[in-house]
């Protein structure tokens, strides 16, 4: 699974943006709790997902006789997927809506497990799409989802054009030092004097974008960028697994 998080480095420009602003490291943010990323408990009390693209996932009864709509494929998943500490896990996607999501765990994971909608190129380099959303889950219990895309400058009217191709199942302890990676590049710019030429405001992540960045500080963007990730591959490289659609 390391080689899954190396084919990341390379991708910075292309990164979205939930990191703080002017914050070089986001060790302190909680991308869990923080920016609308909220745990559902997982206690059999929720419909399943059909809020329009709201996103936040739901629990679904694993005695269902008959499966929602646009996931009758979907039916007899099982947890196909190895994901390292986060135990094996089935994830399938609706038949139309390449936002919504239905999974399911062979492993009961108190604190959390997260799902990033991200985009994989031709080249297998990857790149996040959107928030993460996350969930207490419950081994053999069915949960559905909606994994949103971020708006995009500069009138934050439309969202993200590449697919969804790849979600991100990862450990909510690991969360953080993911986003952190993703976010590495546009941080050293908003982050270092001189860097960020334009900078607006995105409502989508609650965070500043650079939308005009200095090409003098390419270099020092892309070797800060190689840091950040080597760092997270070396010390969550058991703790995710990317599925691709």
């Amino acid at each position: 699974m390391k080689l899954i998080l190396l084919t990341f480095i390379m991708t910075f420009i292309f990164v979205s943006c939930d990191a703080p602003m002017r914050t070089r490291v986001p060790t302190s943010v909680d991308y869990a709790n923080v920016q609308g990323n909220g745990f559902d408990e997982g206690d059999g009390n929720n419909q399943n997902n059909n809020n329009g693209g709201q996103g936040g996932i739901d629990t679904g009864d694993t005695n269902n006789d008959q499966e929602e709509p646009g996931f009758e494929n979907c039916e007899y998943m099982s947890p196909e997927y190895n994901g390292g500490s986060i135990g094996n896990f089935g994830l399938c996607r609706h038949t139309t809506d390449e936002r919504r999501y239905k999974s399911i765990f062979a492993q009961s994971n108190p604190a959390g497990t997260c799902f990033v909608p991200v985009h994989i190129q031709n080249s297998g380099n990857s790149f996040k799409l959107g928030k993460a959303e996350c969930v207490h889950n419950s081994a053999d219990t069915n949960y559905y989802m909606t994994l949103n895309k971020e708006l995009v400058a500069p009138n934050f009217s439309y969202p993200r054009p590449e697919a969804i191709n790849g979600v991100m199942v990862i450990a909510s302890a690991s969360l953080n030092a993911y986003m952190g990676c993703m976010n590495s590049k546009e941080d050293y710019f908003l982050g270092t004097q001189g860097c960020c030429i334009q900078q607006v405001y995105n409502p989508s992540t609650n965070r500043y974008s650079c939308v005009q960045p200095n090409p003098q500080c390419e270099s020092g963007a892309n070797n800060y960028a190689n840091n950040i990730c080597s760092l997270f591959v070396t010390n969550h490289g058991n703790h995710y697994r990317q599925v691709t659609f």
